[in-house]
C-alpha cells in the first residue's frame, strides 16, 4: 500500500587510517555529486534548517549525509539545538508519505522524504558514544553496520586510479 525506497543508513566500523573508510566515502561522495550535487546533504546545520530544507516548499526530500565520524554525530544529538533530530531520523527512515512540522512562523511540508546516512567510526569511538536508548529506541538498528577488524593487503601508496571504471560504474548507476 505504500511506496518502499532503497534508503540505506550504513556505517564502516574499522580502526582509523589504513582500512581507508573515508576513501571508500569519497568515492561514493563523488559519483552521487556526478549525478546530482543537490543530493549531498551539508556536513552541518541547524536540524530545523536541515528540515526547511528538504520540505517541498524550499527543496528536495531526498539526499544522502556523510558522516566521516559517527561517533561525533551520537555526542552532537545530545546538544541543546540538536535534539528531536535523532528522533526525527529513527521517524523519517520509513520513508513516510508525508511528514509536516507546524512552526510558530508557519508549516512545512516534506513530501516523500528519502535519506541516506553514510558514516564511520572506529570501534572504541563509537562505544564510547553508544547509548542504551539508541539500541531500544530503533535508531541503531536501522543501520547495516560493515565491521572489519582485519585488512589482508596493506598499500601505502594505492595505484592511480582507473578512471575509465570510475565512468563505467557512473554510466551504471545512471
Amino acid at each position: 500500500h505504500q511506496k518502499i525506497y532503497p534508503n540505506l543508513y550504513v556505517i564502516l566500523i574499522a580502526p582509523s587510517s589504513i582500512f581507508r573508510k573515508s576513501t571508500v566515502m569519497g568515492i561514493s561522495k563523488s559519483l552521487v555529486k556526478l549525478m546530482d550535487k543537490k543530493s549531498v546533504f551539508p556536513n552541518e546545520m541547524t536540524p530545523e534548517a536541515f528540515k526547511e530544507s528538504l520540505s517541498t516548499e524550499t527543496g528536495q526530500g531526498q539526499g544522502i549525509f556523510y558522516i566521516s565520524e559517527f561517533g561525533s554525530l551520537l555526542t552532537s544529538f545530545e546538544r541543546e539545538y540538536n535534539r528531536g533530530l535523532k528522533e526525527f531520523f529513527t521517524d523519517i527512515y520509513d520513508c513516510p508519505d508525508e511528514y509536516v512540522r507546524k512552526l510558530n512562523r508557519g508549516t512545512f511540508t516534506i513530501s516523500h522524504p528519502f535519506i541516506n546516512i553514510f558514516g564511520g567510526s572506529d570501534i572504541s569511538w563509537l562505544v564510547k558514544h553508544f547509548k542504551e536508548g539508541d539500541v531500544r529506541a530503533g535508531f541503531l538498528p536501522r543501520f547495516l553496520s560493515f565491521i572489519s577488524t582485519k585488512k589482508k593487503k596493506f598499500m601505502s601508496i594505492p595505484p592511480e586510479p582507473d578512471l575509465q571504471q570510475f565512468m563505467d560504474l557512473k554510466r551504471s548507476l545512471q
